[in-house]
């Protein structure tokens, strides 16, 4: 009886690992921040070609907003892999990320935010 319970604990647990790490696999927050005396997010960018943003750093992840070629951004955060933590939106200084915020915190303003791979894209300046 007792290793027929603790058998089934062990795989209660098991399942919800499972589910926390399908969970937290959907959606990574963008970080942003973190400097008390620069901008929030300093690194101008644009994307060499038309692709997706996603929610997080895997592709399989859920598309937030297809971004055309030329479309600039503040790259914020990075993820191993090759990926970027992007912040972007039709006005970028309307995005709350051109002054310090001195904790680091997940972005959390009015414009898109998501991942990008690195390789897609061009540094204008920072």
């Amino acid at each position: 009886m007792f290793r027929e319970s603790k058998l089934k604990h062990y795989l209660f647990l098991g399942l919800l690992v499972i589910a926390a790490n399908k969970v937290c696999a959907e959606s990574v927050p963008v970080m942003v921040g973190g400097y008390e005396e620069l901008d929030a997010c300093s690194t101008l960018a644009a994307i060499t070609e038309r692709m997706p943003l996603f929610s997080a750093p895997n592709a399989s992840t859920k598309v937030v907003v297809t971004m055309e070629k030329g479309t600039y951004f503040v790259i914020c955060d990075s993820a191993i892999g090759g990926w970027s933590g992007i912040v972007f939106g039709d006005d970028l200084s309307s995005c709350g990320l051109t002054s310090p915020i001195a904790t680091r915190k997940p972005y959390g303003g009015e414009c898109h935010s998501g991942w990008i791979k690195s390789e897609k894209i061009e540094i204008i300046a920072g």
